[in-house]
């Protein structure tokens, strides 16, 4: 590939080298990786510093092993971000709380950037999942209903335009799996939040950017809402109900 060399045993400027050629799309995603050897010689290092730099790309989601084929470009840092934020989460109702905070910051911007952004394809989509949240509701179920409640939100992350903000987006509604199965077990809120997604659908499909901002956010304050009530009727620990 003649590559200049870097210096013995630094896997970082490997790494560096590698991502560079990752994010260019030298390397595209999908493509296998040059094997060790192939690698150590193109950059002039051992194989020891190309296997470290190979585990650092796997570490942050650049590359995939698949055992007996080799490595992989992946270049898809959802997993690992997902991970460690989900890692962050406590069950404490202080902690699930400051995630909806942190969620009403990312979901109003991707809203309002998908209706700057989003053209009709992904607009027609937004509106097919919002009913199908709708149907799921009405047939009172719940788990249907947090399919499509996912695809819903993650969809708007895609039509944001912003791949950074997706794939944030992305690690949130997977911390936010859990809190979304308690929030479906109460009684009306389904139908409330497939209406609201109607209409953070329809401002989006309009173009609508500070009113698609302001019906998510009101959309994530009421399931904020619809925990509390929740977690103040939930028995305490060591206490009888």
């Amino acid at each position: 590939m003649g590559y200049p060399a870097v210096a013995p045993r630094s896997y970082q400027q490997l790494v560096r080298r590698l991502t560079e050629d990752i994010h260019s799309g030298r390397l595209a995603r999908g493509a296998k990786l040059p094997t060790e050897r192939e690698l150590g010689e193109s950059f002039g290092v051992s194989r020891a510093v190309v296997r470290e730099a190979v585990k650092v790309l796997n570490a942050i989601g650049l590359v995939e092993s698949r055992q007996g084929s080799g490595s992989y470009v992946s270049n898809n840092p959802i997993p690992v971000i997902s991970q460690a934020l989900t890692l962050s989460v406590t069950p404490e109702e202080g902690s699930v709380l400051l995630l909806f905070e942190f969620r009403e910051a990312l979901e109003t911007l991707a809203a309002r950037c998908a209706a700057e952004r989003a053209g009709a394809a992904p607009r027609e989509a937004l509106a097919a999942v919002a009913d199908a949240t709708r149907s799921a509701a009405n047939d009172e179920e719940a788990e249907a209903f947090g399919r499509h409640d996912t695809a819903f939100h993650l969809l708007i992350g895609e039509a944001s335009g912003n791949h950074y903000l997706n794939a944030v987006l992305h690690a949130v509604r997977h911390m936010h799996i859990d809190v979304a199965r308690r929030i479906a077990k109460q009684s009306g809120s389904l139908a409330i939040a497939a209406e609201q997604h109607r209409r953070i659908a329809a401002a989006i499909a309009a173009g609508e950017a500070e009113e698609a901002a302001r019906r998510m956010a009101a959309h994530v304050h009421y399931s904020a809402d619809a925990l509390k009530a929740i977690m103040a009727t939930a028995p305490t620990p060591g206490r009888a109900p």
